[in-house]
């Protein structure tokens, strides 16, 4: 069943329609029942693929510390979307929530991301909020330098 799973990628798709799935694979997370989660990924979350309530609830889920052998996080969305759940994860990094993370890559798309929540991760990890870290690949569009303080 679910709780033995390993790894989950969700690929670019394209809904017009609320996705309640997504909601409910965060409410999945967040009870534990994928525990042994080691590699999750979405790709290209969008307004048409996962709205900001569903990112939001998904980044909520990961930073809730119920899936401690989490090695590879790998997500892509849109800048409208990421600040309050980008500074979520961050936040869980801090706080040692994300303790067996390896491999971290956000892709932001759009020009008007706030760098500083970029900053916040930076700061998280510089830290040592994710002691295992091996590789990090951040990539998004900024007015300004915030992201790179």
């Amino acid at each position: 069943g679910a709780p033995s799973l390993e790894e989950l990628i969700l690929p670019w798709g394209r809904s017009e329609e609320t996705p309640e799935g997504v909601v409910a694979l965060a409410n999945t997370i967040c009870s534990g029942h994928l525990s042994r989660l080691t590699t999750f990924m979405v790709k290209r979350i969008d307004r048409y693929h996962v709205t900001g309530e569903g990112f939001a609830a998904l980044c909520r889920s990961l930073a809730s510390g119920k899936t401690p052998l989490l090695q590879t996080l790998d997500l892509e969305t849109v800048s409208n979307d990421a600040a309050g759940c980008v500074g979520g994860l961050a936040q869980a990094m801090r706080e040692r929530r994300l303790p067996s993370l390896e491999n971290f890559r956000l892709d932001i798309a759009g020009d008007n991301t706030d760098g500083s929540v970029l900053a916040e991760v930076g700061e998280a990890l510089g830290g040592g909020g994710c002691p295992l870290i091996q590789k990090l690949n951040l990539q998004w569009e900024e007015t300004g330098d915030m992201g790179l303080r």
